[in-house]
């Protein structure tokens, strides 16, 4: 069950939220984006996720995410690529999560939108685009290495160690 939206808004200003971020893969060697442009990102492609809910397993929110966000059914592998860390030190809300980061692939050419953008267009990339939200940009040769298939899995820890911040 989903809280209320004034009850997940305190609950993400107090708490780190654990999040899952994916790289959806088809034939062409392509990727498939989202759209975003609201309040909390601004514009720009970022990787289609969501927020773990509670007592929620990690597939199924990594179905969900596939589901909701771009109509995707089923997925031929599903492999999980890193944790990072993302803070926006500027930022209460939505400002500090823990992002799983998996590469899901697929065996057909998904629906795009066409046409004027909107929050949610989706959109099939030959490589990352350098207008990927900010907090994605971290992504970008991650993007491109799940692409070409020379993705690394040993490197599973991403940045979550580190000190990286998103100045704003």
């Amino acid at each position: 069950m989903d809280l209320p939206q004034h009850l997940f808004n305190y609950v993400s200003s107090i708490t780190p939220l654990i999040s899952v971020e994916l790289i959806i893969t088809c034939p062409s060697n392509l990727v498939l984006l989202s759209w975003r442009d609201d309040c909390l990102y601004g514009p720009g492609w970022h990787l289609p996720g969501g927020i773990i809910r509670h007592k929620e397993s990690l597939i199924h929110r990594i179905r969900c995410v596939a589901s909701q966000e771009c109509s995707i059914e089923a997925f031929d592998s599903c492999t999980f690529l890193q944790v990072n860390q993302i803070m926006n030190p500027n930022r209460d809300l939505r400002g500090h999560f823990l992002s799983l980061v998996f590469c899901l692939s697929i065996d057909y050419i998904p629906r795009t939108d066409q046409g004027v953008l909107r929050n949610g267009s989706l959109r099939l990339f030959p490589s990352a685009p350098t207008n990927l939200i900010e907090q994605h940009l971290r992504f970008a040769s991650l993007i491109n290495s799940c692409i070409s298939g020379s993705y690394n899995t040993i490197d599973f820890a991403g940045n979550v160690c580190s000190e990286y911040t998103v100045k704003k």
